[in-house]
């Protein structure tokens, strides 16, 4: 029986493309605390997903920074895929946050973050974005 089982879980991971398996993947930065991603946008021929990434670090007080990407889907079969747009959503804050709330809309996703400014545990932070289709942030709710 445990031949057999061995012999079904060795099958099941050849069947599995070089590229997926753990050992060819790149090592995530260990500074990524969350990552989320929603919505789908089109712009200048191309299109892709949003993708927002929380990134947290820091002795004694955690510092943290927030990146939205457009990435964007591969134009052939072959092509890798990459992101298309970057832009900071929060550079180095003394906040600790918890996982980016995404919602998407027409032409848009909606993103909301949320946590606490390190130095005072007690206070709520709350800020809102929208991230559209042509690579442009606008400011719903300042960071407060």
């Amino acid at each position: 029986m445990k031949t057999l089982q061995s012999a079904f879980w060795a099958s099941m991971l050849a069947a599995i493309p070089s590229g997926a398996r753990s050992g060819d993947l790149p090592p995530v930065d260990p500074n990524i605390r969350h990552v989320a991603s929603a919505g789908y946008w089109k712009h200048a021929g191309r299109s892709g997903v949003y993708r927002v990434v929380v990134y947290a670090g820091g002795f004694e007080h955690v510092v943290t920074s927030v990146v939205a990407e457009w990435v964007a889907e591969p134009t052939r079969r072959d092509d890798p895929v990459h992101i298309l747009v970057r832009r900071d959503l929060l550079r180095d804050s003394m906040v600790s946050l918890g996982p980016p709330v995404l919602q998407a809309y027409p032409h848009r996703v909606r993103v909301t973050l949320g946590g606490v400014f390190t130095a005072f545990p007690d206070s709520r932070i709350s800020c809102v974005y929208d991230l559209l289709e042509d690579g442009t942030v606008q400011v719903v709710r300042k960071c407060s």
